[in-house]
């Protein structure tokens, strides 16, 4: 595989990383503005909210999990590329020094532990607004 396919490769897989955070997000803003407008206090009760619960951990540990192996695939992509820019003829040495810069070693982390803490919160709110 070529650099310049390897670069794209990255474009593509970071693009679905990105869709799989709106997915994620706009089902958070959904959920958070359907609680606290008050909108659910009719549909939301002891009953409902263990239903309602079961599905919105469904869709975070389906989210989640794409979301990791998404994430993982991008960080393999931009290793590939910063062992292949050692090896190329780059005349630039700020180019070469950005293809080699690691700061995504931190990333799956703490994509995990936001993801995790959020979903956490929203389940939580899920129930108490359910049992109260």
């Amino acid at each position: 595989m070529k650099l310049s396919e390897l670069f794209d490769l990255r474009e593509k897989v970071e693009t679905r990383v990105n869709q799989y955070w709106t997915y994620w997000s706009v089902s958070i803003f959904a959920v958070c503005g359907w609680i606290f407008t008050g909108t659910a206090q009719d549909s939301l009760n002891k009953e409902t909210a263990p239903l309602i619960a079961t599905g919105l951990l469904v869709f975070f540990i389906s989210n989640l999990v794409v979301l990791k192996n998404a994430t993982e695939f991008v960080m393999s992509v931009e290793s590939e590329i910063a062992l292949r820019s050692t090896e190329s003829e780059f005349k630039s040495e700020q180019f070469k020094r950005i293809l080699l810069k690691r700061d995504t070693k931190l990333r799956l982390l703490l994509t995990i532990f936001l993801h995790l803490v959020v979903d956490l919160v929203l389940l939580c709110a899920v129930f108490i607004s359910g049992f109260s």
